[in-house]
């Protein structure tokens, strides 16, 4: 539930509670892992070190992505989201994403940048060079967004932040998948589809479609 509500996560976090054993429960892109329990009575220094961290440590260790400022405004509401990226590629001050939910924590963001309007795609892959390469081999074709940039998101300097990098290396091979956070810029960028606003419109932009497509 989280994750769907705040899809810019990196991971999240959990605590539970039974009688007296606390476990810690940790949520990514890669799936679920559990802390053994301790007891909470026996074991004090270890449960006040782990409330202090998730109540006073940064952002980064309860999975909030450093670089993405998110600010609500009432009512509460998804499609009234407002979502700002900073950094020195792009700036969205008065921009409503379209965001979109898959396994990979795929979220896509409309930037803007000295006039000019970008999409920010951002999310967890296994392969993160597979997309970069599809998209040198469609460079040029009509109809196909032009990638502007690639990268893989650094947590830390010179530290990319992967899925596996929240694991021990004994429970490495029982992932799911071992998933890589990437960014990519595209250019230029639309409305959807769905959002056409005259039959010409709906038309035209099918026609493009067809035109990219016998392009491949």
């Amino acid at each position: 539930l989280v994750f769907l509500d705040q899809p810019w996560r990196r991971f999240v976090l959990g605590l539970s509670v039974v009688k007296q054993q606390m476990r810690v429960h940790f949520y990514d892109r890669s799936g679920c892992s559990i802390s053994p329990p301790f007891d909470i009575h026996s074991n004090p220094h270890t449960l006040v070190a782990i409330l202090t961290a998730v109540m006073f440590g940064p952002r980064q260790c309860v999975g909030f992505d450093p670089i993405v400022n998110v600010w609500l405004i009432l009512p509460l509401q998804v499609s009234r989201r407002k979502v700002i990226y900073n950094s020195t590629c792009a700036n969205v001050p008065d921009s409503v994403p379209e965001e979109l939910e898959d396994r990979r924590g795929t979220v896509v963001y409309h930037a803007r940048r000295l006039g000019q309007m970008y999409i920010i795609k951002d999310h967890w892959v296994e392969n993160p060079s597979q997309e970069k390469r599809m998209m040198d081999l469609v460079k040029g074709i009509p109809s196909v967004p032009t990638l502007i940039d690639h990268w893989e998101v650094e947590i830390f300097p010179s530290v990319v932040d992967t899925t596996s990098r929240y694991r021990s290396e004994k429970s490495l091979p029982f992932m799911k998948g071992k998933r890589t956070h990437v960014r990519a810029v595209m250019s230029p960028c639309g409305r959807p589809l769905t959002k056409f606003r005259s039959k010409r419109e709906l038309v035209t932009g099918i026609r493009d479609i067809l035109v990219g497509k016998c392009g491949l």
